[in-house]
C-alpha cells in the first residue's frame, strides 16, 4: 500500500548563534574589536515553542498473513525566528546595542521504518 501523510507538527526549537573574530571590527559606525580572552563579537539565543507544517509519503508491505513492514519519509518545518543578539565588543563608547538576526526555516528530513503485527 502506498500513502501519503500530512500534518500540524510542533515542538521546542532551541537557537543559539556566536560571531567571534580576532580582527578590529565596525559596527554601526563604532570601531571596537572582540574580547581578547574571549573573542566573541556578538551572542545571542532564542527558547521557544514552533508549529508548522509536514507532509511525507510511506509504503507498507504484507509480508505474512498478520505482519507487514513499512518506510516512510517525513519533510518537517517549523518556521523561522527573529531574535535579538547583543553587541559584546569592547571600544564601544555608547551604550550596549544589540541587532535582530533572522534566521532562515527550521527544518529537517525524518526516515522511519517499522514492522507491525495485526492483531
Amino acid at each position: 500500500m502506498l500513502y501519503g501523510t500530512g500534518g500540524f507538527p510542533y515542538g521546542r526549537v532551541t537557537q543559539s548563534v556566536t560571531y567571534g573574530s580576532r580582527s578590529v571590527i565596525t559596527f554601526n559606525d563604532i570601531t571596537g574589536s572582540c574580547p581578547a580572552l574571549n573573542p566573541v563579537c556578538f551572542a545571542g539565543s532564542s527558547n521557544r515553542i514552533a508549529s508548522g507544517w509536514t507532509a511525507g509519503a510511506g509504503l507498507e508491505y504484507a509480508f505474512l498473513n498478520n505482519w507487514t513492514v513499512k518506510v516512510e519519509y517525513l519533510y518537517v518545518n517549523l518556521g523561522s525566528n527573529t531574535f535579538n543578539e547583543t553587541v559584546l565588543f569592547t571600544g564601544v563608547s555608547t551604550a550596549t546595542s544589540s541587532i535582530a538576526a533572522h534566521y532562515s526555516d527550521f527544518a529537517f528530513n525524518v526516515v522511519r521504518g517499522g514492522i507491525n503485527y495485526k492483531f
